[in-house]
């Protein structure tokens, strides 16, 4: 009899801390992707604008791309949208420390600097299709496909090397 074990897409692999960034696995129990028929409103649910989540750290809904938001939590049922369960289609993870913007920089084609608390946007990071949304100053949730889980974690703690090794050069 073969015995299955439920694993998170970032088993075995995080949490794990380099040159004063952490990076941590956050579990999202329920996603649901919300695409309004009208395409700027789904009743009962507040979206926020392009670019935004309702908050930070906190957030329980994400702009996601165009015409759609990510739902954290029970699946809304407005009847004037689209509601698909996405909970084990994503990896989630947080990056978080002083020079945390200088690794993601390393990895993601958009200004991570210019973001500020609430933001979101849909971008590469390295090679994958992802997410990035700040959540406070120096702190980043990012999104990847759950198959993608490994590699965005090799890339992050690549690029976290990478940044504490050239922080340890301008010590000299």
């Amino acid at each position: 009899m073969v015995k299955l074990i439920a694993k998170t897409p970032c088993a075995d692999l995080l949490p794990f801390s380099w040159g004063g960034v952490s990076l941590i696995e956050q579990v999202i129990d329920q996603m649901h992707l919300v695409e309004p028929f009208n395409g700027t409103s789904a009743a009962g649910l507040t979206l926020p604008r392009i670019g935004r989540s309702n908050g930070g750290k906190d957030a329980r809904i994400l702009w996601f791309g165009q015409g759609h938001w990510m739902v954290h939590g029970p699946a809304p049922r407005p009847a004037d949208a689209a509601v698909t369960d996405q909970s084990d289609a994503w990896a989630c993870v947080t990056i978080v420390g002083a020079t945390a913007p200088d690794v993601l920089s390393r990895l993601v084609p958009a200004d991570i600097t210019a973001l500020k608390r609430g933001d979101v946007i849909r971008t590469q990071i390295q090679h994958m299709n992802g997410a990035v949304h700040c959540t406070g100053d120096n702190s980043f949730d990012l999104y990847v496909f759950r198959s993608m889980a490994g590699t965005l974690v090799h890339e992050l703690k690549t690029a976290m090397r990478g940044v504490a090794a050239r922080e340890g050069l301008s010590t000299l």
